[in-house]
């Protein structure tokens, strides 16, 4: 009488307990790996959004050189000539 009791009060007279633990342990298993595949897919789609980011703002375009001016034109380096 006293053991039937403590099952009882303990939950393990009727073995739906132990159904249940095994459930949620699968569940668990199941929430470990799935959560573990998610980190990897967001990995890769925080590096290709990256990329994309890279694409759409190249870095501004180099200085273009100063433009030659058009004509003759002397130098102030050279020394004229004294004639």
């Amino acid at each position: 009488m006293f053991a039937k009791g403590l099952r009882e009060d303990t939950g393990f007279g009727d073995g739906s307990d132990t159904a249940e633990g095994i459930t949620r342990l699968i569940i668990n298993s199941l929430e470990k790996k799935l959560t573990a595949r998610l980190d990897v897919h967001e990995a890769a789609i925080v590096q290709v959004l990256r990329e994309v980011m890279q694409i759409l703002n190249p870095p501004p375009p180099a200085p273009e050189p100063p433009h030659r001016r058009i004509g003759f034109h002397q130098s102030q380096s050279t020394p004229t000539s004294d004639f």
